[in-house]
């Protein structure tokens, strides 16, 4: 799915006026809002997937053998975690993106209207608050997966708690993308089991396919066009802001967008590497996991 607007590759004038004139909103959200619902959103997300992360580790117990080690045990719990992570992020990008946007929304609403999509950027910030310090000790995250960790936060807290928070976008950006997580994390639980390749290996295949073709599709062809919009007009608004410190911020949060959109790029570089050297007949597995990447 492409952008339902603006996605012109010059913004005219006219548009620039509007965008620079958003400047004159409050920086942040009603604090009422903010500390009456989003915050408290974040703290039941992370405790939810908390609980979750602890059921899944009594399922651990019962699908490994017997003389698994804790740390076996305790990853396999945080990846079958990150499937219920990532597939709630997933299926609530699909609805919001799908169902409830039904016209073309004006340039100001995709920069500072949607504030009904907080569900969204309060349960990925949550879900990363879990995933990084859970993910260093439990999964031996790589230093990608770690930055990309610290991306998302500073994202999830700017689409969260500011007025200008570009909200239009975060059910492609925080949910759509996700859905290629999913099968990535399945692929990690099988690579860590290799029995398991052995009793299913027509599921370990497709979910392979399924992770190649979502992460190429989502995150490569579809993310082009709606990364160049976001990064766009995000350098537009905040440069013409009169305040230093918004300034400094907001060239955080541009800089970790370009982070994770790179980072993207990267890691579609290397599973296209990997098809093409099976179409090739170099290499005999249908999707190799990119290097670092763990579950995203």
């Amino acid at each position: 799915m492409w952008p339902k607007a603006h996605t012109s590759i010059y913004r005219a004038p006219e548009e620039l006026a509007r965008i620079e004139a958003l400047n004159d909103k409050d920086i942040f959200l009603p604090m009422e809002y903010i500390q009456a619902i989003w915050i408290p959103t974040v703290i039941i997300s992370m405790i939810v997937v908390y609980v979750v992360y602890g059921l899944c580790f009594v399922l651990a117990n019962v699908v490994l053998p017997s003389d698994s080690g804790v740390f076996r045990r305790r990853k396999l719990s945080y990846q079958m975690a990150s499937v219920f992570g990532n597939g709630f992020l997933a299926a609530s990008g699909l609805y919001y993106e799908f169902f409830t946007v039904s016209e073309t929304p004006t340039l100001e609403d995709t920069i500072s209207g949607f504030q009904e999509f907080y569900i969204l950027s309060a349960f990925q910030f949550g879900y990363q608050l879990w995933a990084l310090p859970v993910g260093i000790i439990h999964a031996q995250e790589t230093t990608a997966m770690v930055v990309h960790h610290f991306a998302v936060l500073m994202v999830s807290i700017f689409s969260g708690c500011m007025t200008n928070g570009f909200r239009y976008h975060i059910p492609f950006f925080f949910g759509m993308f996700e859905i290629s997580s999913v099968p990535l994390v399945i692929m990690n639980m099988f690579k860590e089991n290799p029995t398991w390749i052995e009793k299913h290996p027509s599921f370990n295949h497709h979910v392979r396919v399924a992770f190649a073709v979502s992460f190429l599709w989502i995150r490569i062809v579809m993310d082009f066009s709606r990364a160049y919009v976001y990064l766009r007009d995000v350098f537009i608004l905040y440069t013409s802001n009169d305040s230093l410190s918004y300034v400094i911020f907001m060239s955080g949060v541009f800089m970790s967008s370009l982070i994770l959109f790179f980072l993207q790029l990267w890691w579609g570089w290397q599973i296209a590497l990997g098809l093409c050297k099976l179409l090739l007949g170099t290499s005999k597995s249908v999707v190799t996991i990119p290097k670092g990447i763990k579950g995203i």
